[in-house]
């Protein structure tokens, strides 16, 4: 009987010892990231009757890149990256994740922009989904798709 009792306790140790706790968003988030694609649906674009729809995929090797860095402290920058590989149009924001969604705050030229997105993992970084005012009608009728992917930076 304590021969039964000790295989089943060792069995559950290494089962439990065996199990790696999956990072959080939050921790998943920090680092370096680079868009590779996005898909902007802006149905009542300026409030007309117009769709406009605005797709880039940034995998073209002429493409500017859009890039970003997120830190531990919920405070982020991003950046685009010329062909010539120039750093422009520098920001600096705010971040956090709640539940299955990235909040961001930043200002670019005096214009305050705060949008929330959906976000999932995927194999080589994240995925996030927006339902936002992006053309700035005064309507959250925006869907916007955007994939990253993580990435190394030297400085």
């Amino acid at each position: 009987m304590r021969l039964k009792f000790g295989v089943i306790l060792f069995t559950f140790g290494l089962f439990f010892a065996s199990c790696k706790k999956e990072i959080t968003m939050q921790e998943y988030m920090v680092g370096n990231w680079e868009t590779k694609y996005i898909n902007l649906n802006m149905p009542t674009y300026h409030k007309s009757d117009s769709l406009y729809v605005l797709e880039d995929d940034f995998t073209k090797s002429d493409a500017i890149l859009a890039q970003s860095n997120y830190k531990k402290d919920s405070t982020f920058s991003a950046w685009y990256l010329t062909p010539k590989k120039e750093k422009t149009t520098m920001t600096d924001g705010k971040w956090f994740i709640k539940n299955d969604s990235l909040y961001i705050e930043f200002t670019v030229n005096n214009v305050t922009t705060k949008a929330a997105y959906f976000v999932e993992k995927t194999a080589d970084g994240f995925q996030g989904k927006s339902l936002s005012d992006w053309d700035k009608d005064g309507e959250k009728d925006d869907f916007l798709v955007m994939k990253a992917k993580r990435i190394n930076l030297t400085e």
